[in-house]
């Protein structure tokens, strides 16, 4: 099976790969990876059915399976892929991106086929009087539809014309933030399109949240904002290590502020690690994320209400 996506062209029975028309040769754990991401979705894979999967009959850890898709990351980014290909469910599993899901749905689409109730036309030839006709009808259709387009243009316009004086009379500073936010939260993680849901139930909640996708970023805006809470992953690139030296960073520079590590990968010596370095606490679920922050989500409840 041939799937298309960007100037990407992925075989799954050949297990090969190109971009280009030029091969990628790459492990063939990633060909079979994406096989199995294309196969389930719109639901996702987890990590046990990805361990049998991918290593039959092989004792590894989770970890593989981590290393794995952040290769796979990497692979596309540096073939000049610039959307997400791989989406991390926190808790659950791995699911193919929505947006590489909708390029391969669309691409499988046949295009050019002629509707079935319709008969094709067989004669090539035409009248000059048909032919003149069928340009006047179009011109006729075109017309009409540039004008309400352009009729569209000048009505929006004048809308917001209206809409930019009404707002120097009021004097009022439009903030990129949430209506009415009651508290804010630093978010930094390399792929925010996982955290998608988190952010929305959180903004739900009158809680704004920021994010960035660098460490660097994230250390210039706590010198100019500040925030309720931080939450971090813990790889990011090349640096698995980097939502560590983060917080060690965070708290060099003196700030207090509460920060949370949201991670897939959990185990005690990471939590213990965590804390050393300046977090409250880490994060595996959705559920134990707001747990966390409940305290924050408590006091935001009691101001709406």
């Amino acid at each position: 099976m041939h799937y298309c996506f960007s100037a990407f062209v992925l075989d799954t029975q050949n297990r090969t790969l190109f971009c280009n028309n030029e091969r990628i040769h790459c492990d063939e754990r990633v060909i079979l990876l994406l096989s199995l991401l294309i196969d389930a979705y719109p639901a996702h894979c987890d990590q046990a059915c990805l361990l049998e999967k991918i290593w039959p009959n092989t004792v590894v850890s989770s970890w593989s399976i981590a290393r794995l898709i952040s290769d796979t990351r990497k692979l596309f980014e540096s073939a000049g892929l610039n959307i997400p290909i791989i989406q991390t469910l926190h808790g659950r599993g791995y699911r193919l991106s929505p947006d590489i899901a909708a390029i391969i749905s669309s691409n499988t689409i046949e295009i050019g086929s002629p509707p079935q109730d319709e008969e094709p036309n067989l004669d090539n030839t035409a009248t000059p009087e048909a032919t003149s006709s069928t340009q006047s009808t179009k011109k006729s259709q075109y017309f009409p539809i540039r004008s309400l387009f352009l009729i569209s243009i000048l009505s929006i316009a004048t809308l917001a014309l209206l809409y930019y004086k009404h707002g120097e009379h009021n004097g009022k500073l439009a903030l990129a933030e949430p209506h009415n936010v009651k508290a804010r939260i630093l978010w930094i993680d390399d792929h925010p399109e996982n955290n998608q849901a988190e952010r929305q139930f959180l903004e739900q909640k009158k809680i704004g949240v920021y994010t960035t996708k660098t460490s660097s970023d994230a250390l210039t805006l706590l010198t100019l904002y500040n925030y309720d809470a931080i939450i971090t992953d813990m790889g990011r690139g090349a640096d698995p290590l980097a939502g560590l030296k983060l917080m060690q960073a965070i708290r060099q520079q003196g700030i207090n502020t509460p920060i949370y590590l949201y991670t897939i990968m959990p185990s005690e010596a990471l939590r213990q690690k965590a804390i050393e370095h300046g977090a409250q606490d880490i994060a595996v679920e959705a559920e134990d994320l707001y747990q966390h922050l409940l305290p924050l989500i408590h006091y935001v409840d009691q101001e709406h209400e």
